[in-house]
């Protein structure tokens, strides 16, 4: 099942178009807080929108896979 069409719905978050504003301008590192379970598609959606390499760092190998 291809669901990448729900990446579109978050274009019109407020504190998602920050964010993207704030990662375009600064061009580095930046550490955000978000709720399990939107991990997965925030990540996604940046990655979309940016398409940059990204590189995300989690405490144990499980938060890797879940991310995968």
């Amino acid at each position: 099942m291809n669901l990448s069409g729900l990446l579109s719905l978050i274009e019109d978050m407020p504190s998602y178009r920050k964010l993207i504003q704030e990662l375009q301008a600064v061009r580095g590192e930046r550490m955000v807080v978000v709720v399990d379970a939107a991990r997965p598609y925030l990540v996604a959606a940046i990655f979309q929108r940016l398409g940059l390499p990204m590189l995300i760092i989690t405490a144990r190998s499980e938060r890797t896979r879940q991310l995968h």
